[in-house]
């Protein structure tokens, strides 16, 4: 598809998204979906408020009636597209991608994100002409958005009072706002990159950034901390180390996560993931009773098994998690709160870690063509030969930046590294 990616639409500001494409979608969403109401908000990016004009006023002219929720994290807009009985919601955001990145993520009135053929028929939609309604739209700003995405969190039973919690909120959309939930649930909080300085979001913090939270930390010596990225639907973990004393403080690998999360929902049998999980995971669930299902990378192929399976809890190794019994999309905070609830017990945090099989994946800049070169083809062809049973390599070309990625997972650190120098080899040659 020539806009739509892994998540939504994305690109570089002024190159490959501007407000004139912004007006076009959202003229195209009334089309689309149809009059009714639209739910908009937005992360914190510099270039935010005028894409979001962009959009709004596609709408209002395509007759909708735009609610504006203003800087508010993506699963919160999710929340109250169904909350608000909308027929769409919209994100302008690029979720982890640096400040000069937007994006415009989409939700149906179910607040999901629409399917492939959806956005196909979105896409067509953007190339042709529609013309303006006679009886346009209008706008309306919610003022209470932020309190009432805040109370559907705070439902989460949990008691954390004494609990000492880090928060890296990447300068994006839980900036002024995550400290206040964990705080309410009774937990003493130290908060960082908290300011809605869009010109610095992601910016060597938050999601993508672990060592910070590790550091943050060690210097408040507290009992846990969560790192979220721009948009805060997902998040990565930081928990004291039960196995070591010689580093306090561990990272918690997302398979490892969504293995917790899974024990605190028992009677769920099914747990969606992705080809990249780890096969650790696949056996421990496995012990559980439960399993596996993969589905292709990004969390909307998740959440739409999960509608599918019935499956109650979906997630991917990059920190996106789906709690079918509370959201329709990853939550970071809510995912916070859920990982507590499952592990934090008489003031630790008990929580498994499994033992991964190495997996190590390599991201090139590279033209999306590059899948079809026969040099490629040739190499992918070896190394699943190779491997086998006794390993698994995943290349594809990422949905959200020009770049393809090989992951390799093996039971030899030496054989992952002699795969991934070649691809890497053979991709610069290409």
């Amino acid at each position: 598809m020539k806009y739509f990616g892994t998540d939504g639409i994305r690109g570089v500001v002024g190159k490959d998204l501007d407000r004139d494409l912004c007006y076009k979608v959202g003229l195209c969403l009334c089309k689309q979906f149809g009059k009714g109401v639209y739910v908009v908000g937005r992360d914190t990016r510099l270039s935010g408020k005028i894409l979001q004009e962009g959009i709004v006023q596609g709408i209002v002219a395509g007759g909708g009636r735009v609610l504006c929720v203003g800087v508010l994290p993506t699963p919160g807009i999710a929340f109250l597209t169904r909350e608000y009985k909308a027929q769409c919601g919209v994100v302008l955001s690029a979720s982890h991608n640096p400040p000069n990145y937007n994006g415009i993520k989409i939700f149906d009135s179910k607040g999901a994100k629409p399917s492939e053929s959806v956005e196909c028929e979105i896409e067509t939609l953007i190339g042709a002409y529609i013309r303006p309604q006679k009886n346009p739209g209008f706008v309306k700003h919610i003022r209470k958005a932020r309190e009432c995405y805040e109370r559907h969190l705070m439902r989460v039973e949990v008691d954390l009072r004494g609990v000492h919690i880090v928060l890296d909120c990447a300068f994006g959309a839980a900036s002024t706002f995550a400290k206040k939930v964990f705080e309410q649930k009774g937990a003493i909080v130290h908060s960082y990159h908290d300011k809605r300085q869009g010109g610095k979001i992601n910016c060597q913090c938050g999601a993508l950034y672990p060592a910070c939270i590790q550091e943050f930390c060690k210097l408040c010596k507290a009992d846990i901390g969560f790192a979220f990225d721009g948009d805060a639907d997902r998040v990565v973990i930081c928990a004291k180390n039960l196995s070591s004393s010689e580093e306090p403080y561990i990272v918690l690998d997302g398979d490892s996560v969504l293995y917790n999360l899974s024990r605190a929902l028992p009677q769920n049998r099914l747990v969606v993931g992705t080809i990249l999980n780890n096969t650790a995971l696949e056996t421990a669930l496995d012990k559980d009773g439960k399993k596996l299902i993969r589905v292709a990378v990004g969390d909307k192929h998740i959440a739409h098994c999960m509608q599918q399976t019935g499956a109650m809890l979906g997630g991917e190794q990059s920190g996106h998690y789906i709690l079918g019994t509370h959201a329709t999309t990853g939550d970071g905070i809510l995912t916070a709160l859920m990982f507590l609830k499952a592990t934090y017990r008489s003031g630790h945090c008990t929580y498994t870690l499994l033992d991964l099989l190495p997996q190590k994946s390599l991201s090139l800049y590279a033209d999306k063509n590059v899948l079809q070169a026969k040099p490629l083809q040739a190499l992918v062809a070896k190394w699943e030969a190779l491997l086998q049973s006794k390993g698994r390599l995943v290349v594809r070309m990422s949905g959200t930046e020009p770049k393809i990625r090989i992951s390799c997972e093996a039971e030899s650190v030496s054989v992952i590294q002699e795969c991934l120098q070649e691809f890497e080899d053979c991709v610069r040659h290409l």
